[in-house]
């Protein structure tokens, strides 16, 4: 069994705007978010983890930074845990956005939540393949990819993503059977 602690990214400048994401890669953390980064690092040290990965988006890589500092772990970056793709509504007001925490909508040129689900499973499925047993496994993501890992491991899990700074954590079976 697998003890798997996915951790959502620090506030960043666009969060506290209120403004889409998506898979911009240049957004940093606020002063907040690279506070909660530390504390969030804290406690993931508590956890003793012997594997850290991370999205490549900077809001994520900033974040696992303080958790390298904090563990003495060197994190592997893997683009799938990037954010869902919000295409041509990305940078603009959350509000204003239909897709955005919807499962079935699709932002032009972005992704639909159940093609976000597809990429999060081949990511679980390589975890579940590659990390020994008992291990714990550090990834450092967004929303809608936490989201997704939890809906493919525990369907009756709510889609609405954590806080930023938050750790959601479940354990990830060698022989689990991702759902589709």
């Amino acid at each position: 069994m697998i003890t798997l602690h996915l951790v959502r990214h620090g506030e960043s400048e666009w969060n506290a705007l209120g403004l889409v994401q998506g898979q911009r890669r240049d957004i940093a953390l606020t002063k907040r978010g690279r506070r909660q980064a530390r504390q969030t690092a804290a406690r993931v040290a508590a956890l003793e983890p012997a594997h850290l990965v991370t999205s490549d988006l900077a809001r994520a890589l900033q974040t696992a930074r303080a958790i390298e500092e904090a563990t003495g772990l060197v994190a592997s970056v893997d683009e799938r845990l990037r954010e869902r793709s919000y295409g041509a509504d990305e940078g603009r007001p959350g509000h204003e956005v239909a897709a955005l925490g919807d499962p079935v909508l699709c932002s032009l040129g972005g992704e639909s939540f159940s093609e976000v689900a597809a990429r999060v499973r081949s990511w679980l499925a390589d975890v579940a393949g590659e990390v020994p047993d008992d291990a714990v496994v550090v990834a450092v993501t967004h929303g809608d990819v936490i989201s997704a890992a939890l809906a493919s491991l525990e369907p009756s899990s709510p889609l609405a993503p954590p806080a930023n700074g938050a750790i959601a954590s479940l354990r990830l079976e060698k022989a689990d059977e991702l759902a589709s």
